[in-house]
């Protein structure tokens, strides 16, 4: 008999932000693709425990800007409700309040109150 151990890692998992945050940060995609400072709040994310390093290495490995941002932002729409709350509080610490009532003045439709990952729960649970 031979010692010896597979060493297995699981998927991440993907927890999809609020219907609500979720359809204020589509809406504003070009916005915050073309205005984001998110190297300014990244800082944010690790110190919350939302994101670790190799998600940092996804923002980084793309080329412009605009590129980086919007890895941030798919980033972010998969990182929970807690994630947006985070991303809220990063911006107005650093003072990017007009990101924040963009954000905060964008209209919502009445489907976006329930969580946007529901479709996708009952794909992966079968319920």
């Amino acid at each position: 008999m031979s010692n010896f151990t597979v060493k297995t890692t699981m998927p991440k998992i993907i927890h999809p932000l609020f219907k609500e945050d979720a359809q204020r940060i589509k809406r504003n995609w070009k916005y915050l693709k073309s205005n984001l400072m998110q190297y300014d709040i990244r800082d944010n994310f690790l110190v919350e425990a939302i994101w670790d390093l190799p998600d940092f290495e996804k923002i980084d490995a793309e080329k412009t800007p605009g590129e980086k941002n919007e890895m941030f932002l798919k980033l972010l729409l998969q990182s929970g409700p807690r994630a947006y709350k985070v991303f809220i509080a990063a911006l107005q610490e650093n003072n990017i309040t007009h990101i924040v009532e963009k954000l905060k003045q964008t209209p919502i439709t009445e489907d976006a109150r329930e969580p946007s990952g529901k479709h996708y729960y009952k794909c992966i649970l079968g319920s």
